[in-house]
């Protein structure tokens, strides 16, 4: 689910707007494959290439019609197109990939939906979902986990994202009121033992 609004603004930015003067760039949740020993851009949440990357992209993967080894290569086949689309990205010249996040550090997209990531504990996503734990991934928890510009979650049923679109877009509630009432007010003053909030 993607929140454009966030997004653009993000795009806007004077550090964006510097970099693609100069490079091509790739947006998107760094994360390390240990098998391939390199960061990539995780596909689930999806990712971001501006025009500059796209054409030498295109280029790299024309010129690798032949070469099926090359990690450019069209014919180059495995069941993780992101971590081969970074790979090949990664071998280009002047293309920098950037793990978004805002002034505070905390990350613009997100693997899991935010109320994962609020209330549940490290320990218990690991167990759960243990390959995007990988080495020295940088998944945050707790109420530091999300910018309050966040513009990319995965893992949302269509339910969840309409509903997420309603309270974005509908009404007048600031971000952690609609993200409070989406979920529940008492249950994260039960998960996270908070004094009950009069609401």
């Amino acid at each position: 689910m993607f929140v454009i609004e966030h997004l653009q603004q993000y795009l806007q930015s004077e550090g964006i707007q510097q970099l693609q003067s100069t490079q091509g760039i790739m947006i998107g949740k760094l994360l390390y494959s240990p098998k391939f020993r390199l960061h990539y851009v995780n596909g689930g949440v999806g990712y971001l290439l501006d025009q500059t990357a796209v054409r030498r992209l295109h280029a790299a993967i024309s010129q690798s019609l032949f070469q099926s080894s090359s990690l450019c290569s069209p014919w180059y086949h495995h069941y993780a197109e992101d971590v081969i689309i970074t790979a090949c990205i990664q071998s280009l010249v002047n293309i920098t990939l950037i793990d978004a996040r805002d002034v505070f550090n905390r990350s613009l997209l997100h693997v899991f939906p935010p109320g994962s990531l609020i209330s549940h504990s490290k320990q218990t996503m690991l167990d759960k979902h243990w390959g995007y734990f990988q080495h020295d991934a940088k998944i945050e928890f707790g109420y530091n986990c999300c910018s309050i510009d966040s513009f990319a979650f995965h893992g949302y049923s269509h339910t969840l994202m309409y509903a997420m679109f309603d309270y974005l877009y509908h009404t007048n509630l600031t971000i952690v009121e609609q993200f409070y009432q989406l979920h529940g007010w008492e249950y994260y003053n039960r998960t996270l033992s908070l004094p009950t909030w009069n609401v």
